[in-house]
């Protein structure tokens, strides 16, 4: 669900760009940490956006399973769809839950063993598994349409169908200078009617939760290129994988949190850094979709104390490096502020 923030962490290895420090640091101290002592981030696959990338391309759903050999599996998918469609009427009637079919309860195939011996190769594409193909079509079948009624972007007889499409937007905040500005993907839908013209982006979230850093990034965003937003602002949703899709809605001013935004980046080099996801217990959510897990958690999936002294016994040497790239990026600052 956080891929975005790791494409854009991967992209900016060896420059750290204080708008990436600082939504690594709201996702999780230790992965801000390694991101300002430019340890390559790995960008973590999301079945999600990778059925995002296959629509986007106007091809259908059946010519991407005949590009990855899995048309064999046809007959299954369609008996996974089938279910869920009559799994979301019986319930939807009692629970008012639109993904039903996330119920523990719910089976999606039946004699799914048989079916999956030869398409290794094609399930690769997708995420490797069977959970992960399924994944990946109730995106195309369900999710899609659940989205786009929840942000009601169903067109009317006269309406074109919205087109939904990969933006890249340039975030930055006050005292980030515009050479650290950085180019963010993000995905939504153009919605055009006559001469109105309206851009909707939606952000992935592991449940309702939306973290105030990213979206408040993204809805102060422009598109690089240098165009503007027809509406002046996007119209920015937090997409869940329960089909749900909710406005922008934070317990925080925008404003605030952008001028958090230089002193998280600070927080980032100076520390102290906390490994919060796993004090949390996060561990399967945020370090599953980490960038910086292996790091981390190496191949035990248990933090050891050797990793735990980098980030508590730092050398000073390395840290009073990096204290002086701040001064350099904050004279950079007032040298574009002055232009």
């Amino acid at each position: 669900m956080y891929r975005d923030i790791f494409i854009a962490a991967s992209e900016t290895h060896g420059r750290p760009a204080p708008v990436v420090a600082a939504m690594l640091y709201a996702f999780c101290p230790v992965a801000a940490y390694w991101y300002v002592r430019n340890v390559q981030a790995e960008v973590p696959f999301d079945v999600t956006w990778k059925a995002f990338e296959d629509y986007a391309t106007g091809k259908t759903l059946l010519d991407f399973l005949g590009e990855y050999g899995l048309l064999d599996l046809l007959p299954a998918i369609k008996e996974y769809r089938t279910r869920v469609e009559d799994y979301r009427d019986k319930y939807i009637r009692f629970s008012g839950n639109t993904a039903a079919e996330l119920n523990q309860f719910f089976v999606a195939v039946r004699d799914r063993d048989k079916r999956e011996f030869g398409v290794q190769k094609g399930l690769d594409h997708v995420g490797g598994s069977w959970s992960s193909l399924m994944a990946y079509v109730r995106v195309w079948t369900f999710l899609m349409k659940d989205w786009k009624l929840q942000m009601k972007l169903k067109p009317r007889e006269d309406q074109a169908e919205p087109v939904f499409q990969k933006f890249m937007v340039s975030l930055s905040a006050p005292k980030v200078g515009s050479k650290l500005s950085v180019h963010f993907p993000v995905w939504g839908w153009v919605w055009e009617y006559k001469r109105v013209r309206r851009e909707y982006l939606g952000l992935l979230t592991d449940d309702e939760r939306q973290d105030a850093v990213r979206f408040t990034l993204v809805h102060n965003s422009s598109l690089v290129g240098g165009k503007p937003w027809a509406s002046g602002r996007p119209f920015v949703y937090a997409l869940n994988n329960h089909g749900k899709a909710n406005f922008i809605d934070l317990s925080i001013d925008h404003e605030l949190v952008l001028s958090m935004v230089s002193r998280m980046y600070q927080a980032a080099v100076v520390g102290p850094n906390f490994p919060l996801a796993i004090l949390n217990g996060d561990i399967g959510e945020k370090c599953a979709s980490c960038g910086f897990k292996k790091v981390c958690l190496g191949s035990s999936g248990t933090m050891e104390s050797s990793v735990v002294s980098r980030f508590m016994d730092e050398n000073e040497r390395e840290r009073a490096y990096l204290v002086k790239h701040i001064a350099e990026n904050e004279e950079v600052e007032g040298e574009d502020r002055n232009e």
